[in-house]
């Protein structure tokens, strides 16, 4: 992916090979400022500019950023110089040559849940790497340059496994069918027809013509954002099987938030309408990534989450009115025996007292004697003590 691309008239035959990382950690500041804005276009580049406006546009919340690893970045220098070290202990007899290693950085959906792309390539140029044993040296070189690019533990750095390719006019067709089988891992492909040949792997594109150089570049950033929306619909679809009737609650922020993610981010086909020639190929590079049943999945899954907070939800309304059907009929219990307690007080009460007015009707007949007076009120007195203890 440089500047400098080889020309098409020179009879060397070229292969590019790019490999996908999964960020999961954002270089630092400082990283990012050693690079340079992806310019694409050849022999003029220019802006990338062949997304809708929502995967670009700050208003909206989709923006978008890509860079391109520039020539003086330090890690990428120190590399350079490991590069050339382990190039002289190989054996002279060796013909293919690996050019430099470069990479491009692709950040979609910033400010929101952001997935973060590395891409990185390298130009060999020489014999056919036809096995998988001779392609996965390559794949392992720029492993190790991924991994050492940045300053970032190396568990924030995923291998994604996904692979392409651009190959030169200068490429034996007879070989293209093999080469590619192996390359793809994918038999079905036979035999190659088109330049573009996409598979779940990754895909292949031949150059022949000046500008494809270029076309090639869209094509890395559309097979980018398409791993982008792999890695957000799976992500998604992992954290509703993990909602658990104990985090339930949390639902209603996932539920927007998968909203969000169709609504500002998600299109089937995101290239504008101009660019004809990048529409046909955004349907071939997406074909394999099953996209729609991934968006089914999750709908479907969120649409079973939802019925069982329902469910649960109605199951917690259902406990809570029996609880307080119970605590209503239990404070109706309640206020009929306080009620039949302060009767029965009050009907004592009325007892010992028409008891007492009848002793002091008695009384008012009999005579008393001052020397038994006294003893007469304290035992009233003790009556009425009594009396009272009894009511209480």
């Amino acid at each position: 992916m440089s500047n400098a691309h080889p020309t098409i008239s020179i009879k060397i035959m070229v292969i590019n090979i790019s490999s996908y990382f999964k960020l999961n950690a954002l270089p630092s500041s400082a990283w990012l400022e050693q690079t340079e804005h992806l310019l694409i276009g050849h022999p003029e580049p220019s802006d990338i500019f062949f997304f809708y406006k929502p995967l670009l546009d700050l208003n909206l919340g989709g923006k978008s950023a890509f860079y391109r690893i520039s020539s003086n970045n330090p890690q990428k220098e120190q590399h350079r110089v490991s590069n050339r070290k382990s190039k002289s202990h190989k054996l002279p007899s060796r013909k293919t040559e690996s050019s430099e290693i470069k990479a491009i950085l692709l950040r979609f959906f910033i400010d929101y849940r952001e997935i973060d792309i590395l891409v990185v390539s390298q130009e060999i140029v020489g014999p056919v790497p036809i096995t998988k044993d001779a392609l996965n040296q390559h794949y392992e070189s720029l492993y190790n340059y991924a991994i050492n690019l940045f300053t970032l533990p190396k568990e924030d750095i995923t291998y994604l496994r996904r692979y392409s390719c651009w190959i030169n006019a200068t490429f034996p067709q007879e070989q293209l069918d093999d080469f590619a089988e192996v390359f793809l891992s994918d038999r079905t492909l036979r035999p190659i027809e088109d330049a573009l040949v996409c598979a779940e792997r990754g895909f292949l594109f031949q150059i022949t013509a000046a500008y494809h150089y270029a076309l090639y570049e869209r094509y890395i950033l559309m097979y980018g954002l398409l791993l982008a929306y792999q890695i957000s619909l799976e992500i998604f679809i992992n954290e509703l099987a993990f909602l658990t009737i104990e985090n339930i609650g949390s639902l209603e922020q996932l539920r927007k938030e998968c909203a969000e993610f169709n609504a500002i981010f998600y299109f089937t086909n995101p290239v504008k309408p101009g660019n004809s020639n990048l529409r046909p190929s955004w349907n071939k590079l997406m074909r394999p990534f099953n996209m729609d049943t991934l968006t089914a999945e999750m709908m479907g899954q969120l649409e079973a989450i939802t019925q069982i907070y329902r469910i649960e939800q109605e199951r917690n309304h259902r406990a809570r009115e029996r609880i307080e059907e119970q605590e209503r009929l239990q404070r109706e219990l309640d206020t009929k025996e306080h009620e039949r307690a302060k009767q029965k007080r009050q009907e004592r009460f009325n007892f010992w007292l028409s008891v007492v007015g009848i002793l002091l009707t008695a009384l008012t007949v009999i005579e008393i004697k001052p020397s038994d007076l006294m003893q007469f009120l304290q035992e009233w007195g003790q009556l009425f003590t009594n009396l009272l203890q009894n009511l209480g």
